[in-house]
């Protein structure tokens, strides 16, 4: 899929969704990294930040629901999804120790940073 850069705008913009009966506002994290051929285009959506979501360019051979009997499946790529997403994001939690101070020191990192302890959803952008 070659996607104009208008196209990519409109897909990262800010955005009112609703969710669980309030309004929030959203803005779609686009991941650099592409994934396979990167011909595919998903949305995936951490339960820990929803409704906040990534915008990732996947396989066009991986198929979006695990029911079809397809080959590879996008639950079979979750670890090469996350890395992606964490190489560019970082993780929620951050751990890092001082050797000065002999002291461990820990930091929670707003989204787009990578909360996904609770699983995933995921689906055709």
């Amino acid at each position: 899929m070659r996607l104009t850069r208008e196209t990519l705008k409109r897909l990262t913009r800010k955005r009112l969704v609703r969710f669980w009966g309030r309004r929030y506002f959203v803005t779609p994290a686009l991941v650099a990294k592409k994934l396979g051929d990167g011909r595919k285009l998903i949305r995936f959506e951490p339960m820990d930040t929803r409704p906040n979501y990534y915008v990732v360019f996947v396989d066009s051979s991986w198929n979006t629901s695990n029911w079809e009997p397809f080959k590879e499946h996008i639950c079979d790529h979750l670890d090469e999804i996350r890395a992606a997403i964490q190489d560019q994001y970082r993780e929620r939690w951050e751990t890092w120790y001082s050797d000065k101070a002999g002291r461990e020191y820990h930091r929670r990192n707003r989204f787009p940073a990578l909360s996904d302890e609770s699983g995933a959803s995921w689906g055709e952008a």
